[in-house]
């Protein structure tokens, strides 16, 4: 008889890397991450988000990424917005130059600490937290 084999992927339970509950005009709202990248914002026609934010205009329609580094587990945010995104109460660093007229990805990310309150234009908040066993 043949040993068995593990197929990929893991189940969604055992597949959550992250949990982001956040409120807008929407409520309140839980996301399970179970993907290395996902896009945050108000979204929109030419524009795919993983957390499509029912809010003000102030928060980009995609305002920023959150991405996993898979070796290590650890989170990184990139923000793309105009108004800024803040993790912690700090300023995340712009990834976006908006100069000559035309919008350049810097391919700046700042480290995203395992528990963390993403704040997208002062508008809305998300807690964020890494269900990473490290």
């Amino acid at each position: 008889m043949a040993p068995a084999v593990i197929s990929a992927p893991p189940a969604a339970e055992e597949g959550v890397f992250a949990v982001i509950e956040y409120d807008d005009q929407g409520g309140h709202k839980t996301f399970q991450m179970t993907k290395n990248e996902i896009v945050v914002g108000r979204g929109g026609r030419d524009y795919w988000t993983d957390i499509k934010l029912d809010t003000l205009a102030d928060v980009s329609r995609e305002h920023f990424r959150l991405r996993r580094d898979a070796d290590s587990g650890k989170f990184f945010l990139k923000d793309l917005s105009r108004l800024g995104t803040t993790i912690n109460g700090e300023a995340a660093p712009s990834s976006i130059d908006f100069s000559d007229g035309e919008k350049r990805d810097l391919q700046v990310e700042a480290p995203v600490p395992a528990q963390a309150r993403i704040g997208l234009a002062g508008v809305v908040f998300l807690e964020f937290r890494s269900l990473a066993d490290g």
